[in-house]
């Protein structure tokens, strides 16, 4: 899975797409304190932040996968560290809103580099 194009982190970073980053960063919190071993086996919508998206989450054989609105899939590559505002999962991608991901399936790896997916919501502070 290739990582963000090149300009695209610049890009985000303007004033005039402010909204975009935003809706991107909310796409990888939930509000919910979600550890792994609590995520339900196979394959289940979940709702970020960014409301009006979902995501879907698949746990399988020890192993968590979430699918993004790219169609793509980022794997949990450290589970459960203990913030003091929640959970913190690292993921291998960056998660991108989109299309609803199909869900009900078993998902393949993806690959690319190591991301942050907060599960609990950090308190509320001006972007």
């Amino acid at each position: 899975m290739p990582c963000l194009r090149a300009g695209t982190i610049e890009t985000l970073l303007g004033p005039e797409n402010k909204g975009q980053l935003t809706d991107i960063l909310l796409y990888h919190v939930d509000d919910r304190v979600l550890i792994a071993a609590n995520i339900p086996a196979g394959s289940n919508y979940f709702k970020p932040l960014l409301t009006a998206q979902r995501l879907c989450i698949t746990s399988e054989g020890g192993k968590v996968m979430i699918a993004d609105g790219s169609g793509s899939v980022a794997n949990v590559i450290i589970a459960d560290i203990k913030a003091d505002n929640g959970v913190i999962h690292v993921i291998d991608k960056v998660l991108i809103p989109g299309t609803r991901p199909a869900c009900h399936q078993t998902l393949s790896k993806a690959g690319g580099g190591p991301a942050a997916f907060p599960l609990r919501a950090p308190p509320a502070k001006a972007i």
